[in-house]
């Protein structure tokens, strides 16, 4: 699927899965243990802490998992690292990754303030106002 892209996308979607893989094997994630138990359910090769994550309610585990799967079973296969996941990503055209767990960065977020911002300020045409589209008069 890399191979289609244009080579700038591809590089950002391959920087991407990097730092996803490392933040599996180095940072681990803070999973429920319901979501744990499905995955050993599963198969999957995980390092568990039997601790706390350190951040949020603490009601979670922190795991640890060294390489991806193609897909799984698990209803909220967002939640886990699979290829399937990384190619929704990139069908979804999502660069950003949001749907892999990833936030924005400061620059994305000051862009779409921005875009919104200068959107905000624009006023529809008095012509436009109050009247419904061609379409819907049609219906």
């Amino acid at each position: 699927m890399l191979a289609t892209l244009p080579p700038i996308t591809k590089k950002k979607y391959e920087t991407k899965l990097a730092k996803s893989q490392w933040h599996w094997r180095v940072q681990g994630g803070a999973r429920s243990q319901e979501f744990i138990a499905q995955l050993e359910r599963e198969g999957w090769k995980i390092r568990r802490t039997y601790a706390p994550a350190p951040r949020g309610r603490r009601t979670k585990e922190l795991v640890y998992i060294d390489e991806m799967r193609d897909d799984t079973a698990i209803d909220e296969f967002h939640e886990a690292p699979t290829w399937k996941r990384f190619c929704v990503a990139i069908m979804k055209n999502d660069s950003s990754c949001l749907t892999m767990g990833f936030s924005r960065t400061p620059e994305q977020l000051a862009l779409r303030a921005k875009a919104l911002l200068r959107y905000k300020k624009l006023k529809m045409p008095k012509e436009l106002q109050g009247k419904p589209d061609k379409e819907d008069s049609v219906l």
